[in-house]
């Protein structure tokens, strides 16, 4: 897990790439998707950092929301 520091620009640096990525689908309870996180310019940032809370923590829960706030 990474120690965020104060600049978002160098957190981004210090997760994992998203080559190949195309998208991730946040779901609810049920399984149903409520949101989708694409591979686009404008979005790759957000990108990085929910793809690395799910491999680091395993789901988005609210610790993984807690360290997410302070990546971003």
């Amino acid at each position: 897990m990474i120690q965020p520091t104060v600049s978002f620009k160098d957190n981004l640096q210090l997760l994992p790439l998203i080559d190949g990525l195309a998208r991730i689908d946040l779901v609810d309870e049920t399984g149903a998707v409520v949101a989708a996180i694409e591979n686009q310019a404008g979005k790759q940032g957000s990108l990085r950092v929910y793809q690395y809370l799910l491999q680091s923590f395993g789901v988005l829960d609210a610790k993984a929301a807690a360290h997410g706030l302070d990546v971003f």
